[in-house]
C-alpha cells in the first residue's frame, strides 16, 4: 500500500517528458488534439474491455493523462476565458462521465477497487479524462473567487508552503499511514475496535488526522529537500539518456 502513489510519479514523468511534442500538437491542431485524445482513449477501452486485448488499455497512460494535460495548454492560451466556456467544459465532462458509468462497463468508483472486474484507474479509462475536464471546468469557474482569496498574504503563504513540498507529501503520506498502522497493530490493535461510520468513529477522525500528521511531517522534513535540488552546472546529457530513463520508468 505504501508504494501505491508511485504509479502517479511514473505517469507524471512520462507526461512531462512528452510536453514538447504535446505542445506542438496543441499549436497545430488546438482543440482537435483534445478530441483526438478522447477518441483514442475510448478506442483503447473498447479494444481492452470489449475485445479482451488487455495490453492496449495501458496506452491510456498517455492518451488519458496526455489529454488532461492538453487542457492546460488551452487554459494558458486563453481558450478557456469566460464563464460560458468553463461551464460548457464542466458540463460536458460531468455529463459524459455519468453517461459512461450509466451505460457502459465502467464502475462508479473512479479509483481502483480489488473487487471490481473493470476499474477506472488501472489502466486509466476514458472516464478519467472526462472527469478531469469536469474538475478543470469547476476549478476555473471558481478562479475569480480563488484569486481574491489568494490575494491575502496568509492564504498565499500557506499555498506556497504546501506546494513547495506537494510531491513529497503525495509520495510519502501512505508510508506514514502504514507506519502508524503497524505500530497500532504491535500495540494490540489500538484504535481499530471502532464501528465504521458510527458516532465514535466520526469523533475519532480528528485524532487520527493528528496522529497521522506527525510521521507525515517528519517524512516531509527528511525527503522534502529533493524537491529543491542544488543547481546542476554540468552540461546537459546526450538526448538518449533521459529517453532511456523515461522508458525504464
Amino acid at each position: 500500500m505504501a508504494l501505491v502513489p508511485t504509479w502517479f510519479l511514473a505517469a507524471y514523468v512520462v507526461i512531462v517528458t512528452l510536453g514538447p511534442p504535446a505542445l506542438a500538437l496543441w499549436e497545430r491542431f488546438g482543440w482537435a488534439s483534445i478530441v483526438a485524445g478522447l477518441l483514442l482513449a475510448g478506442a483503447a477501452d473498447w479494444l481492452s474491455i470489449g475485445l479482451g486485448v488487455v495490453w492496449v488499455g495501458f496506452l491510456n497512460y498517455v492518451f488519458v493523462w496526455g489529454t488532461v494535460h492538453q487542457i492546460g495548454y488551452a487554459w494558458v492560451d486563453g481558450q478557456l476565458e469566460g464563464v460560458p466556456r468553463r461551464l460548457a467544459m464542466m458540463l460536458v465532462g460531468l455529463g459524459a462521465s455519468l453517461a459512461l458509468v450509466w451505460a457502459g462497463p465502467y464502475p462508479v468508483a473512479m479509483v481502483g477497487l480489488d473487487t471490481a472486474q473493470v476499474t477506472n484507474s488501472f489502466p486509466p479509462r476514458v472516464t478519467l479524462a472526462f472527469l478531469g475536464a469536469f474538475q478543470a471546468g469547476l476549478v476555473l469557474l471558481a478562479e475569480p473567487l480563488l484569486q481574491r482569496w489568494m490575494a491575502r498574504p496568509g492564504a498565499w503563504t500557506g499555498v506556497v508552503a504546501v506546494s513547495s513540498r506537494i510531491m513529497t507529501l503525495y509520495l510519502w503520506h501512505l508510508t506514514a499511514m502504514v507506519i502508524v498502522l503497524g505500530l497500532a497493530l504491535l500495540a494490540g490493535g489500538w484504535g481499530f475496535g471502532v464501528e465504521p461510520l458510527s458516532a465514535q468513529w466520526w469523533l475519532t477522525r480528528p485524532l487520527w488526522f493528528v496522529v497521522l500528521a506527525v510521521p507525515t511531517a517528519l517524512l516531509i522534513v527528511l525527503f522534502g529537500r529533493y524537491e529543491r535540488p542544488e543547481r546542476d552546472t554540468r552540461p546537459a546529457p546526450m538526448w538518449w539518456r533521459p529517453v532511456v530513463a523515461v522508458v525504464l520508468v
